[in-house]
């Protein structure tokens, strides 16, 4: 396909991108300075910008319905660019050099025409796992993703987060850095929180998916728990730089735990059940009060004296015994 026409996919009357066309693509837009990138970039701008057939893997697009119109036009409806979200967002930038020549350069495309989502699900999948995509990664495909993005997006509970589904999404989207909530940042935190797991939340991403990823992102869970615990590890690192010691940082997740306890005086509910959305409401009106350090700085004292009066080394903080130890503390069960 001549880039001239698959501009006119992925970009709205105004010319300008249309982020919309990429809600399935697993990832956003790496930028510009990305290494893949600036050499497609580099293609464009060049006299062998011809090469890019062959040079590129091209462009996959999932569409509901096709007709084939007069000539070589045809028309697609409720499509989505499923793979190639680099590729296009690098020839919308590109397109002011290459000029009158986007009609005589062309990019692969494949288009797959399908009315059943699990099988457009599939493809997404397929599509991608030519490329270095791993399974947190492919999560972001899931119907319970895509409800949690749109609650943090309604915000009832007004916290003022920003749910990055897909790595990169707000790449040219003027958001505050440190209010954008990743889907790692996000299992760290319902693990250290609602999970009972401080000691796998600092794992790598990858291994923190493989311990806890059967018991979160279902799609009987409550939203607001999540939302809840993402506010709570922002409301955290914050404090950390308005006046709680930095020397309580390695046992952050663990003081996120502590804070649950020590507030609700119990385990908290599982996910599934309407009573994890009374304590996350709870939680996040705590965590807006004026006091919220100081129950961050009780949590982590807690922390130290169950640790025998030090902060406890990296080894006994990745043990899931120290942290049996601290919730027996907490709850009042000898040791």
């Amino acid at each position: 396909m001549a880039v001239s026409e698959l501009l006119k996919l992925v970009e709205t009357e105004e010319g300008l991108l249309d982020e919309k066309v990429f809600y399935d693509n697993v990832r956003g837009f790496k930028g510009h300075d990305n290494r893949v990138n600036a050499e497609i970039i580099k293609t464009l701008e060049s006299s062998e910008r011809n090469l890019l057939t062959v040079l590129n893997n091209g462009v996959t697009v999932v569409a509901a319905t096709y007709a084939p119109k007069p000539g070589d036009s045809v028309s697609l409806a409720s499509f989505q660019v499923v793979n190639g979200c680099q590729t296009s967002h690098c020839l919308y930038l590109a397109k002011e050099a290459l000029g009158d020549e986007a009609a005589t350069v062309f990019v692969p495309i494949r288009i797959v025409v399908t009315e059943d989502e699990e099988v457009a699900t599939r493809i997404i999948q397929a599509t991608n796992s030519q490329t270095e995509v791993g399974a947190n990664d492919l999560v972001a495909l899931t119907k319970f993703q895509k409800q949690l993005e749109d609650f943090y997006r309604i915000d009832e509970a007004e916290v003022k987060l920003s749910y990055e589904r897909r790595s990169g999404q707000f790449f040219s989207v003027d958001v505050t850095k440190t209010r954008v909530v990743t889907i790692s940042d996000q299992m760290r935190a319902i693990s250290a929180l609602f999970l009972d797991s401080p000691h796998a939340a600092a794992r790598y991403t990858q291994r923190l998916y493989d311990d806890v990823g059967d018991t979160i992102f279902r799609d009987d869970h409550r939203l607001l728990p999540y939302q809840a615990s993402a506010f709570a590890a922002y409301r955290l690192e914050n404090a950390f730089r308005t006046g709680l010691d930095p020397k309580y940082k390695p046992v952050r997740y663990h003081i996120l735990m502590v804070f649950k306890y020590q507030l609700l005086t119990s385990r908290s509910s599982p996910l599934a059940s309407s009573a994890a959305d009374s304590e996350a409401r709870r939680i996040i009106a705590a965590l807006k009060s004026p006091d919220h350090l100081n129950l961050f700085r009780r949590a982590a004292e807690a922390i130290v004296e169950v640790g025998g009066g030090v902060v406890p080394t990296s080894d006994r903080l990745k043990r899931q015994g120290f942290t049996q130890e601290l919730i027996r503390a907490l709850l009042g069960v000898p040791a």
